[in-house]
């Protein structure tokens, strides 16, 4: 749920920055978004809509994005609006992060509430506390100082498959993972969520190149890392159809460079395959899953991007029979 809550939120203002004079979604009633249809309540994404709604409603001029500050990139939605009585109206969200938002000019804050519509304290710092979406109305922009999360920072979100949207009825192309974006290749041909033979929980994501001249289809999202450190980009990945040319994509795109996990000799049965890298400093990262390279078919499952424990050491197990791809690499404890 808190991934449909911030996408309410992130879809419409993306839309009004593109300069887009309206939005209308209809919503999703086979995921129960806006009415649950068993208790007939509105649901909370039917009460962010509103609030949402409510607030922009009096809004004249899109104005811009907040950016410059520190941990900007953990604040992915960060606009604000000139308001049709002379104020203006900050939107701020992040998708399952709670943070603290320090504010310089927390005094020209007139009203601060959650997409609830429950008033939100502005502390005697100047700090806001944001759960899911903020909405607040100053005299002038807001001039924010810094983020900080108190919360472990999304990484990874849907990385099991089990959060989906859209219509079963309609083909494999009606049903797309929640938080994943398509890339390369077709939706619903060349990937699609299938919940035949998962790894884990009801639902698997399925790659298949056949046809693709260059072999390579993929589909990403992004999110920001604040804490520094080692992590590893995992996945359970199992081989269904093509040659030993097959080759998976997991593979971290640092805004200048491509870290892709080494050849791998996948076989039909699920393995754990990592891809540790090293972050320096708060930053946004894109992770892409898929085909890299040949003609066949890849199920993907579990996707994750966790830190490493200080007391553990990255070790790579290159001794299958080929002897010269990865066949996997683990965390193992270091010892002495």
């Amino acid at each position: 749920m808190p991934a449909k809550l911030f996408g309410t939120v992130d879809k419409y203002m993306d839309f009004l920055a593109s300069g887009f004079d309206k939005y209308f979604t209809m919503g999703d009633p086979g995921e129960n978004t806006y009415v649950n249809r068993f208790s007939l309540s509105p649901s909370e994404v039917f009460q962010t809509t509103a609030v949402l709604n409510n607030e922009v409603r009096k809004v004249d001029a899109y104005v811009g994005s907040y950016a410059g500050f520190a941990n900007e990139s953990l604040l992915p939605v960060k606009r604000y609006m000139h308001r049709t009585d002379g104020n203006y109206l900050s939107v701020l969200s992040a998708d399952r992060q709670p943070m603290s938002v320090a504010i310089g000019n927390a005094d020209q804050i007139i009203r601060a509430i959650d997409n609830y519509g429950n008033d939100v304290p502005v502390e005697a710092d100047g700090s806001v506390y944001k759960k899911d979406t903020l909405f607040i109305v100053s005299s002038e922009p807001l001039e924010i100082e810094g983020v900080d999360s108190d919360g472990t920072p999304a990484t990874i979100r849907n990385g099991g498959f089990e959060q989906l949207s859209g219509d079963p009825m309609g083909g494999p192309a009606a049903v797309t993972a929640d938080n994943w974006h398509m890339v390369a290749g077709v939706y619903g041909t060349n990937a699609y969520v299938n919940k035949i033979a998962p790894f884990a929980g009801a639902n698997t994501m399925v790659f298949d190149s056949s046809g693709v001249p260059s072999g390579r289809v993929f589909m990403n999202q992004s999110f920001a890392v604040a804490e520094p450190g080692t992590y590893v980009l995992s996945a359970q990945i199992r081989k269904t159809a093509g040659g030993a040319d097959v080759q998976p994509e997991l593979n971290v795109w640092d805004g200048t460079n491509d870290h892709q996990l080494a050849p791998v000799e996948l076989t039909g049965q699920y393995a754990y395959y990592a891809n540790p890298f090293v972050v320096d400093e708060p930053m946004s990262l894109t992770v892409n899953i898929g085909i890299l390279s040949g003609s066949g078919a890849v199920s993907f499952d579990n996707v994750a991007f966790a830190r490493v424990p200080d007391d553990v050491e990255i070790a790579m197990d290159n001794s299958d029979s080929s002897g010269g791809s990865v066949h996997e690499q683990r965390a193992r404890q270091r010892v002495g």
